[in-house]
């Protein structure tokens, strides 16, 4: 893609059909298409009343411009009906990367329950975790072994590079929800995923063939990639 800084028009004609057989089913099936403009090419936005527009790390003044093909009715959005098409200014999901207290992660994980732990490596512990408006959430808490280590004993620059991360936006990384730094504790809130840690899937016998791994391969360099164009280290 080459940015010229000039606007340029273009024009199209497409055809399709909505075949809603879940409406029944609140919970279930999807909320309509959205067709959008955006600067860059890896705005990865949420699903659900949101069409996947917009993701919580995009940054206050983004640009972009969307039509969307609504076939549910959000009143939160003003949306006048379950079937219409609109030039959307439709707000970003309120859930962008925030501070938690240790009592709100503690809540989540039910006290840091062995019941929902999910693994550990060398820095800490994963645990899962359930936020009040019932999101799903991975959190990780770093151990006292790492953050009295030589690498851990700098906070500050941990903390930077825990906001530098929840505003990157790349579909192979995983998004950051928040992070605590409270009662002498380091911890990073994930968004949750349900299909296991990359390590299962790789070396488990017979999970994935060698055309999955690679590309496996080629969308974990693409994520390096994008951090490292950026100055940021995984």
């Amino acid at each position: 893609m080459t940015r010229t800084q000039t606007p340029a028009s273009f024009q199209t004609t497409f055809a399709f059909q909505f075949s809603n057989n879940s409406s029944n089913l609140p919970n279930q099936g999807g909320n309509g298409l959205t067709f959008m403009i955006v600067p860059d090419e890896f705005t990865v936005g949420r699903p659900g009343p949101w069409l996947g527009m917009m993701n919580d790390a995009c940054q206050e003044d983004y640009k972009a411009v969307a039509i969307e093909f609504d076939t549910r009715q959000n009143p939160q959005f003003g949306d006048p009906n379950d079937n219409h098409v609109d030039k959307t200014n439709r707000p970003r999901p309120p859930n962008k990367p925030r501070r938690f207290t240790f009592s709100e992660i503690s809540t989540a994980t039910r006290g840091f329950s062995e019941v929902e732990i999910l693994g550990s490596d060398a820095r800490g512990m994963y645990y899962r975790g359930k936020l009040p408006n019932g999101c799903q959430v991975a959190i990780k808490r770093l151990s006292p072994e790492f953050l009295n280590s030589q690498q851990g004993l700098d906070r500050l620059r941990i903390l930077k590079e825990i906001g530098d991360m929840s505003r990157v936006r790349h579909p192979n990384l995983v998004p950051i929800r928040g992070w605590c730094h409270d009662n002498r504790e380091t911890m990073i809130v994930y968004d949750f995923y349900t299909n296991g840690s990359l390590d299962k899937w790789l070396f488990g016998v017979g999970v994935l063939p060698w055309t999955r791994r690679f590309r496996v391969i080629n969308d974990v360099a693409e994520a390096l990639s994008s951090l490292h164009s950026k100055q940021l280290r995984s």
